[in-house]
């Protein structure tokens, strides 16, 4: 961060009178920031965006300013000292502004792995920010919280008319069966015999007919049994509640807050993770009404964090300790327990976006399993056609998705393999792709271990 004072031109006293008179105007010099403001909107997304925003006061200050306020200060170059280490500062009892620092929050702001360089491109890029405008209903999203009505498979209608038509054959045949009797009862005969033996000569007088009828109705019974075995944890579809009602369109397409800011362990973990009540807090500590439930919802996080918001500070109890508890949330994807996934492999090593497993989040209130079709009408998937989250869906994506292992540095050992042997590259490479399949991808182990 490169501060400099604005100094007057050589020149006549007038015009010199004129360029230096604005200046005492105010009660400091005017400074300015050099640095790339484009590269530091990466650095600050990355480093600064959960507890800062350059406009809002969140976990900690806004920013905007804060290179004139420590300059004010006389304590311009110690603002380095300060983002890279905050607390050895602090410590070293050499920043007036730093001990009044300490006294707006009580955390104090994690050290950041961050050059002189960067801080400037950082500030450069709060300098110039400007809140986006965006015009009420036009910003591309879902309208949060609409009640869903599930669309109807139509079976219900044919099950109806099926039973419509039943009951038809039954009063029809109750009608002849009457007719018959009465008939019967007119010309009554010596040749008295049961129903069940009429039953049973009418049977056998049309042998051929209940024969084809019987193999129809078993075959029709055996495929709606293996339709229904089919079905067995195939969960498309499901969403379930959640003790907070939450709404990824508001988050994920509103606000555009990226997946791994909450669900931080996906690239590190089998896990992808769920945002803990402290993620949560970073900014509902600052925003505390919603636009569709008010604050009812957030105060069931600040209830979670053991968090006051009228006197903004945390609820202890007699040992000193927040009193708070977690936020116990429904799990959504669920796999059988003999079955290994991990995200890191497929998010971080194979470079799979998270739309080919989990669909358009940005337009899902809550979590949800979205269905292969939802999936297949996104740009960029891999095509499939089995149930998400089967056994076939898995193999099926690991048939079809190519691997690029010559711009991955997880594959550079199969590489190396491949190059030294001409025929086996040969073989890899009949189809101008590897597929995961290829790599072993089909290999019982890999998930079921």
């Amino acid at each position: 961060m490169k501060l400099y004072i604005r100094k007057p031109f050589k020149g006549n006293w007038v015009i010199l009178a004129l360029v230096i008179f604005p200046l005492f105007l105010g009660s400091s010099w005017s400074f300015a920031v050099e640095g790339d403001a484009e590269a530091g909107a990466a650095l600050f997304k990355n480093n600064c965006a959960s507890c800062h925003h350059p406009l809002k006061r969140q976990t900690g200050p806004a920013l905007k300013g804060a290179v004139q306020r420590w300059a004010d200060a006389g304590e311009a170059e110690l603002l380095y000292r300060w983002v890279k280490n905050a607390g050895a500062l602090i410590s070293s009892g050499e920043s007036s502004r730093a001990k009044e620092m300490e006294s707006f929050d009580p955390s104090v702001m994690t050290p950041q792995a961050v050059n002189d360089q960067e801080i400037d491109n950082i500030f450069a890029y709060v300098e110039s920010f400007v809140e986006p405008a965006r015009a009420s209903g036009d910003d591309g999203c879902a309208t949060p919280y609409l009640i869903k009505v599930k669309e109807s498979s139509g079976r219900w209608k044919m099950l109806l008319v099926i039973a419509v038509i039943l009951a038809f054959v039954i009063f029809a045949i109750a009608g002849v069966n009457r007719k018959l009797k009465e008939v019967s009862d007119e010309f009554d005969t010596d040749d008295d015999q049961t129903y069940l033996e009429l039953l049973k000569d009418w049977l056998w007088k049309n042998k051929v007919l209940v024969s084809l009828i019987t193999i129809i109705v078993v075959l029709i019974g055996l495929a709606d049994l293996g339709w229904r075995a089919g079905q067995i944890d195939v969960n498309e579809g499901y969403m379930p509640s959640q003790p907070v009602k939450f709404s990824h369109i508001i988050h994920a397409c509103k606000n555009e807050i990226d997946c791994k800011y909450c669900h931080s362990s996906v690239e590190k973990s089998k896990h992808a993770g769920i945002p803990s009540v402290n993620i949560c807090m970073n900014c509902h500590r600052s925003i505390q009404e919603g636009t569709y439930f008010k604050g009812e919802e957030i105060g069931k996080i600040h209830e979670a964090a053991g968090y006051d918001p009228e006197s903004n500070s945390y609820q202890l109890d007699e040992n000193g300790e927040v009193v708070g508890h977690p936020i116990v949330w429904n799990k959504v994807h669920n796999l059988p327990d003999h079955v290994y996934f991990n995200h890191s492999q497929h998010v971080k090593v194979g470079g799979i976006d998270c739309i080919q497993c989990h669909g358009d989040v940005q337009t899902y209130d809550g979590g949800k399993v979205a269905s292969v079709q939802e999936i297949n009408k996104l740009e960029g998937v891999t095509k499939l056609t089995k149930p998400v989250l089967t056994m076939g869906w898995c193999l099926e994506c690991h048939n079809e998705t190519d691997v690029d292992i010559e711009k991955n540095d997880y594959y550079n050992e199969i590489h190396a393999r491949l190059k030294s042997n001409p025929e086996l590259l040969k073989q890899f490479k009949g189809d101008d792709k590897i597929t995961v399949r290829e790599l072993g991808g089909w290999e019982c182990a890999k998930c079921h271990y």
